[in-house]
Parts: structure tokens; sequence; C-alpha cells
């Protein structure tokens, strides 16, 4: 029986062999970036830069960021149509 994860294969190889893993690369690291610097600023207007700032920051990206990633990775598809339409369109005009 074979696994998907071999002790001798690194992760850079394993995004190489999977294109789903590959296709999902660019949402995952975008979506967390985001919700990681939005989480902070907003934990900071919302506590200001107490002595929980960084656990109750780490709880709001925790929980914003699980739904984010699914969002920018459905969404994206549509985004990237948006954009070159409207793109289109202002060449038009």
């Amino acid at each position: 029986m074979t696994t998907l994860l071999h002790a001798s294969v690194a992760p850079t190889q394993l995004l190489r062999r999977s294109r789903a893993l590959a296709s999902m690369l660019p949402a995952l690291l975008l979506s967390g970036v985001v919700m990681l610097v939005t989480s902070a600023v907003l934990r900071l207007m919302w506590l200001g830069a107490g002595n929980d700032f960084v656990g109750a920051w780490m709880e709001a990206w925790l929980t914003s960021w699980p739904i984010a990633f699914p969002l920018t990775y459905v969404l994206g598809p549509v985004t990237r149509w948006l954009a070159r339409s409207l793109k289109q369109d202002a060449r038009a005009a």
C-alpha cells in the first residue's frame, strides 16, 4: 500500500505532482495573508495593543481564514473573468 506522503517526497515535489494542490496554493496563500493582516488591523482598532493582542489576533485569524480560503478559491475564476470583461469594456469606450 502506498501513501500520499512518502518520507522521500519533498513538499515542493508533491505540489508539482498534484495539479489540484497546486491550483489551491495561490488562494491558500492569498487568503491567509489577507486575513492575517485584516484581522491584525481590526483587532488593533477594537482592542488596542494590550497583553492579549496576539492571542485575540490569532483567534480571529483562525476563525476567519477557513471562511476566506474556500471563498477565494471558488470565486477566484469569477473575479478574474469580471476583471477581464471590465478591462475589455474600458478599451471599447
